[in-house]
């Protein structure tokens, strides 16, 4: 399986560069990752609807270049399908049984996608009705696909994920616990992007998701 990130601009933000190099390097056990990238349009102040469908139009010429014809397109949209982790790995597994060997995520910009864009991809995906900056999604994107991998072949990450949402009002686990070391397995092997990401952006200095 072969999977291409297409999104719009370049990612600065030393946490998010972190957090997208680690999940690429873990997804290449399961399929041939691409990020490609291309360029952005600077969206001036005050910007008129005519000025952002002319910016979306242009990132959105330049993402069409890069898909292949024979991909099967999934767009990041707000209004697209939600579906759960499983339910996505689910969707996953299903393209590959129809014969489907490259899918393209597709992220736009920071004013979206374009209806060109829109209108060339198989299938539209929100993961929440919540707005996201679009550098913050694509780690947000190849932790979940690197989550669907993981339930596909049965491995135990989802699990401890869950686990830790579970504990998240209490970042100190009881040693009476028996989930003590799960905890600490979780914490120590598949988090250290996240909790990184937490760290900066709330001011932590523990979490358990």
């Amino acid at each position: 399986m072969k999977i291409t990130i297409a999104c719009v601009g370049k990612i600065k933000e030393k946490y998010l560069t972190a957090g997208i190099a680690e999940y690429s390097k873990r997804l290449s056990r399961y399929c041939t990752l691409q990020i490609i990238e291309a360029a952005d349009e600077k969206t001036p102040d005050g910007a008129s609807e005519a000025e952002e469908t002319a910016i979306k139009e242009k990132e959105g010429d330049r993402l069409l270049k890069l898909i292949p014809d024979n991909a099967y397109v999934i767009a990041l949209a707000i209004d697209g399908q939600m579906m759960n982790s499983v339910e996505f790995s689910e969707q996953i597994s299903s393209l590959t049984v129809r014969g489907i060997s490259h899918i393209v995520f597709v992220i736009g910009g920071s004013l979206g996608l374009s209806p060109q864009v829109l209108g060339r991809a198989d299938q539209k995906l929100s993961f929440s009705k919540m707005t996201f900056p679009h550098q913050l999604m694509r780690m947000i994107l190849l932790e979940q696909i690197y989550r669907s991998f993981r339930i596909l072949h049965h491995e135990p990450y989802h699990k401890y994920m869950s686990m830790c949402r579970r504990r998240r009002g209490s970042c100190e686990p009881s040693k009476g616990s028996g989930n003590f070391e799960s905890w600490y397995a979780c914490e120590s092997a598949e988090h250290k992007a996240i909790r990184s990401l937490y760290k900066l952006r709330h001011k932590v200095s523990h979490e358990c998701f």
